[in-house]
Parts: structure tokens; C-alpha cells; sequence
């Protein structure tokens, strides 16, 4: 575990946390001064931060999710609200459950994706459900429509998704050859 730390003046991220950092707590602590984000995190581990670190006075205030197209998640991730959004790279493969906290924000870079696929049968669900007063956000980093890829649903994956705004996505690309540029894509789904 790591608490009541004071994680400073690094020269890139501040903490690292690749996909081997399972079981581990991290409470209480302050990163700042940091010349990236205060965190970068493999994307099945999105869970592992709580809102109780301050991530502030760093030079992008945000959590970078690394994601890397060969890694799934395979058990329930609960992606809880910070006070700071988080940014993704590329595109997170849903294998399990996934629950997104009402309040957080995902900043979409350049042909992300979120894409979900029950393929395993692992029940591989995406649900994020925010309140009217705390909204889930997915936005692209440049308010620019088709700037990201958009959300993906295929063979059996489930969704549920309230109070959530999505925007600035749509991008052409090769995942669905019948509608390629649709903001949420649902392809082999065989749920309603």
C-alpha cells in the first residue's frame, strides 16, 4: 500500500501503476509538481485510485489511462469519480463488468475507444449511470467532432448508460464496416 505520501517534482508521471498492481491501497496521498500526470495506470486497474489523493499543481491534472489493445479486463472494475478527469490513449477493452461512478469524466483522445466484447462469456458488461446534478462526461481532448472512436458493443456485451453525456466522437475507422461513423456502435449483440 501507499498512504499519506507526498509524490513531487518527478520528471514524468508521478506514480505508474502497470497491470501486475493489483490488491494495493493508495489513500491519503499528494501528488503535485509532477511534468506529466500525477498518475498513469493500466487500464484494468482504473479501480485502484480512490478520491481521497489530492492530484493538483502537476503539469496536466488528469489520470492517464495506458491502454493496450492485447489486455482486457477480466473482474468487475468500479471506476470511481476524482476530482481530476481521466484521459485514454487508445482503446479499453471491456472483458467483464465495468462501472463507471456518476461525476467522472473521461477526456477521449485521438481515436480512443471503449470497446466492449462478451467473446470470452465473462459477462462483459459497461454500465455508467450518472445523476442529473453528476454526469459521466466521455468528451474528445479537442472539442472537434470525430475526434475519438465512440463506444463499442459486440458479441453479447451489455450496456446501460444515464445522464451521461458523449461528445465529440464518431471517427471513420475499421471497426464496423456497415456504419463506421456512429457515435455508439453495437454490433453481434444479441441483447436489446
Amino acid at each position: 500500500s501507499m498512504e499519506n505520501c507526498t509524490i513531487k517534482d518527478n520528471f514524468a508521471n508521478g506514480l505508474y501503476l502497470d497491470s501486475a498492481a493489483v490488491n494495493i491501497g493508495i489513500h491519503n496521498n499528494t501528488f503535485t509538481g509532477n511534468y506529466a500526470e500525477p498518475v498513469m495506470i493500466d487500464h484494468v486497474n482504473c479501480d485502484i485510485l480512490t478520491n481521497d489523493n489530492l492530484y493538483t499543481g502537476n503539469t496536466f491534472d488528469r489520470i492517464y489511462i495506458r491502454t493496450t489493445r492485447n489486455l482486457q479486463t477480466y473482474r468487475t472494475l468500479n471506476i470511481p469519480k476524482l476530482d481530476v478527469p481521466y484521459t485514454v490513449d487508445s482503446t479499453i477493452n471491456i472483458g467483464t463488468t465495468v462501472i463507471i461512478q456518476p461525476g467522472t469524466k473521461f477526456i477521449m483522445q485521438k481515436l480512443s475507444l471503449f470497446y466492449a466484447n462478451d467473446s470470452l462469456q465473462n459477462g462483459a458488461s459497461f454500465t455508467a449511470i450518472g445523476t442529473t446534478n453528476n454526469r459521466i462526461e466521455f468528451v474528445g481532448q479537442l472539442g472537434k467532432k470525430g475526434y475519438w472512436q465512440g463506444i463499442g458493443l459486440d458479441i453479447g456485451a451489455t450496456c446501460h448508460f444515464e445522464n451521461c453525456d458523449i461528445k465529440y466522437c464518431g471517427f471513420a475507422n475499421n471497426y464496423s464496416s456497415s456504419n463506421p461513423e456512429a457515435m455508439i456502435i453495437i454490433g453481434g449483440n444479441t441483447n436489446t
